[in-house]
């Protein structure tokens, strides 16, 4: 019998933490576990890594790390980390012999295009994982202009790419329709498949969890409430805009920020200036459920105009902590829609987080919560490996 060999491409792999890192991860030993011979390619780890993960990797998978340049916050060094991906991508695909199906989540959209067609030259399929709406997050981020010369390049770009792919992989129910009303692509052709959680949030005795953090010089304060934030510190998720509200604010609460990304150093300053706000970078998995633990609230901070664009992946996490959520988001989207269905949660504008006391926030405290994705749902890597399998055996 045919043992199928399955590529997997990913711009990310642990020991990074980011979630993209770990879905590959999941994928990849599931698919392994299955029978299937398994093949990562990856760049060498440069995002959020802890070397002290011990995470386990099948052995019918073999991970190959391959060189990149870059790897900065500056917009160059991303474009160069990117190509230089592709480039090391596409020598060792050349090398090689052909797949029976690639997983493709590498970075978008230039490095994934030189890559699928390379691919397609080795007459191997891929499936495109879709995690970002492009180009449409980069004109809502301020990159480019709509409807100017590299939108229209971009645009073309994905729509080959979605074309070309055996199969379209997305995240959510809006992102297909934006696939299919705006990337043109067939809605036979797309999969919705959410993102997920390998890892369980596992809520520890406060003290002890505090003691923990203490390690990495994190003291509780003597606020009456802890709001934590865990993710990624960058322009696209809000957190510097909500410590700016909390300097400007008197409330009485410690707001931890726990992550990793371009804006640490602005955190820092605010870190230095206000005895409210506490700071742990890099976040170590080793302290995830420390982080949820001391925390009372959880805060999911979405800057203006850029809800439509993408689905922050902490949400998950977030949900299946049981802890109370307080959303900072100025319309209706896939964020505040996912969130209404889950009772502890509150959503406000912008505008509107001004005007939140204390009171406000020890109600939302004190909300009961569940675990909003129980193990009595079909998991999601379920589906996906299920997908890459249906093609691989030409179903």
């Amino acid at each position: 019998m045919h043992k199928l060999k399955i590529l997997v491409v990913s711009c990310v792999f642990p020991p990074e933490l980011v979630t993209s890192a770990r879905t590959s991860l999941d994928v990849a030993n599931g698919l392994a576990q299955l029978g299937a011979s398994v093949t990562v390619l990856c760049p060498r780890p440069s995002r959020s890594v802890d070397d002290s993960w011990k995470f386990k990797i099948d052995d019918a998978v073999n991970v190959v790390h391959l060189p990149s340049l870059g790897g900065g916050q500056s917009i160059l060094m991303k474009v160069i980390e990117n190509l230089s991906f592709a480039l090391s991508a596409i020598t060792y695909l050349i090398l090689k012999k052909s797949f029976d199906v690639c997983y493709m989540n590498a970075w978008p959209i230039i490095s994934t295009s030189f890559i699928a067609a390379v691919l397609r030259i080795k007459k191997t399929h891929y499936i495109y994982s879709v995690q970002d709406l492009y180009p449409k997050t980069l004109a809502i981020k301020g990159l480019i202009k709509k409807n100017g010369i590299f939108w229209k390049l971009f645009l073309n770009l994905e729509k080959t790419l979605c074309k070309n792919s055996a199969k379209v992989i997305t995240i959510s129910d809006s992102f297909k329709n934006y696939l299919i009303n705006s990337i043109e692509v067939d809605a036979q052709k797309v999969a919705v498949v959410s993102n997920w959680s390998s890892g369980r949030i596992i809520l520890q005795d406060k003290e002890k969890s505090w003691e923990m953090l203490s390690k990495k010089g994190l003291t509780p304060k003597s606020q009456e409430l802890v709001l934590g934030y865990g993710g990624n510190i960058s322009e696209s998720t809000g957190i510097s805009d909500f410590s700016k509200f909390i300097i400007n604010s008197s409330l009485n609460i410690q707001l931890i920020v726990a992550g990793n990304g371009s804006l640490v150093n602005e955190i820092k300053k605010y870190f230095h200036r206000d005895e409210r706000i506490s700071l742990l970078t890099p976040w170590p998995k080793s302290l995830t459920n420390s982080i949820y633990s001391v925390s009372d609230i959880l805060v999911l901070p979405v800057p203006a105009g850029q809800e439509h664009g993408s689905l922050p992946s902490k949400l998950i996490n977030y949900m299946n902590s049981k802890k109370p959520i307080l959303c900072v988001c100025d319309s209706d989207c896939e964020i505040t829609q996912t969130l209404e269905k889950y009772p502890a949660a509150s959503i406000c504008s912008w505008d509107k987080l001004k005007n939140i006391n204390i009171n406000d926030l020890k109600k939302l405290s004190s909300l009961n919560s569940f675990s909003f994705y129980s193990d009595s749902v079909a998991k999601s890597e379920d589906k996906l490996i299920e997908e890459i399998l249906k093609f691989a055996n030409r179903e």
